[in-house]
């Protein structure tokens, strides 16, 4: 027999998909193998199984409580979707929620994905190499993943105490960076990049700043959160921005010259016009920071909501010839657990699921329980 768990309240079946199939529900319905390796996998881990997940997510420290309340993986499922996972498994910061969220729901649809390698010890290097040291510490303790970095949202940038909106610009940027190039890292090897301004790191960007406007003690330049794609994807990032990160007195005349010249050399033709036609706007002012030190929030429509009404920090942006299921027309895949499509388990055994499993899942009211005889007829 076959058990189906299915996340739809409203969903009423006659007779189970044929060929152990079950049917995505939506606006553009599709048809999902049911026996899927990865979804198997998942749902069947026992507690110690797990365990090992939870160190692998780098959230080790709940080990011991899920051990204690003898957790399984139907069991934290259960939990996340009826909102009591903080009462069974006390979070120590509020986004790990978040990022278990958006675990699940990567590992139950697709398996993996682009965003799978990148853990929270890659952000934390790619951190590094943005210039964004200083936002590190925060990061590492909300463990900050790929995930999460794909739907940041600028109330995570305050739970995150990034509050200096200079930062949240150049954060914003990276990431945008990020979704075009399908969220890989190989702009973090500067070999591939040579003449590439847009993936260029800070201390890359230093490197070139030192080669062709001869500066010098540039140590604390690499922590000013100036990337290339700060420097060429946000509009209000010119030349003068560039002086007064590098603190060139406005006094120096020639040399704040030379800087917006190069400057504008080495982001390329088609995006310097970009920046003098945005220039010409009535309210234009450049980015500065010292202007954005102290403000809480970005300005100028900066927070742009979702149709959820989530304000993320960078909008998605999508690659239509990419295969990848982050990338594919407008679809959201971290729109939350509770979605319209089905999860199914098959042959689960009985220690990891038990009666009172069952009996508790049944009692939800956002799951229905269906057992299919072999021909697929409804037994209950």
């Amino acid at each position: 027999a076959h058990l189906i768990l299915i996340f739809s309240v409203n969903t009423k079946l006659k007779k189970a998909p044929p060929n152990d199939k079950v049917v995505i529900l939506g606006s553009n319905p599709s048809i999902l193998v049911m026996d899927q390796p990865h979804r198997r996998e998942f749902l069947s881990k026992d507690v110690f199984a797990l365990q090992e997940w939870f160190v692998a997510l780098g959230l080790g420290e709940y080990c011991q409580k899920i051990l204690n309340e003898r957790i399984n993986s139907c069991t934290l499922l259960k939990m996340v979707i009826d909102g009591k996972l903080e009462s069974v498994l006390p979070l120590s910061h509020p986004l790990h929620r978040k990022k278990l969220e958006l675990a699940l729901e990567e590992t139950l649809k697709y398996g993996k994905t682009e965003l799978t390698p990148l853990n929270y010890t890659w952000v934390l290097n790619w951190l590094e190499m943005n210039g964004l040291t200083e936002i590190c510490p925060s990061f590492e303790r909300a463990r900050v993943d790929g995930r999460m970095l794909y739907m940041l949202t600028f109330d995570d940038l305050s739970l995150l105490s990034v509050d200096d909106v200079f930062y949240q610009l150049s954060l914003k940027s990276a990431i945008k960076a990020l979704r075009l190039t399908s969220f890989t890292s190989k702009y973090l090897d500067s070999r591939e990049i040579q003449d590439n301004c847009l993936y260029w790191s800070c201390p890359h960007v230093g490197d070139w700043l030192a080669q062709n406007l001869k500066m010098r003690n540039l140590e604390d330049f690499k922590k000013s959160g100036v990337n290339g794609a700060f420097m060429m994807l946000e509009d209000t990032f010119t030349g003068n921005t560039l002086a007064e990160v590098l603190d060139i007195p406005k006094g120096k005349t020639h040399l704040r010259s030379v800087v917006k010249e190069e400057f504008m050399k080495v982001i390329g033709p088609h995006c310097a016009q970009h920046k003098l036609d945005k220039s010409k706007g009535k309210h234009f002012s450049h980015v500065s920071p010292a202007k954005y030190k102290t403000k809480k929030r970005a300005s100028k429509g900066a927070e742009k909501k979702s149709k959820d009404g989530t304000r993320l920090l960078c909008p998605l942006i999508f690659e239509p010839n990419s295969d990848s299921p982050c990338f594919q027309g407008n679809l959201n895949v971290f729109q939350g657990l509770i979605d319209t499509y089905t999860y199914a388990l098959t042959d689960l055994d009985t220690p990891k699921l038990d009666n009172s499993d069952i009996g508790s899942l049944i009692n939800s009211s956002q799951l229905s329980r269906v057992i299919t005889d072999e021909d697929g007829d409804i037994l209950v």
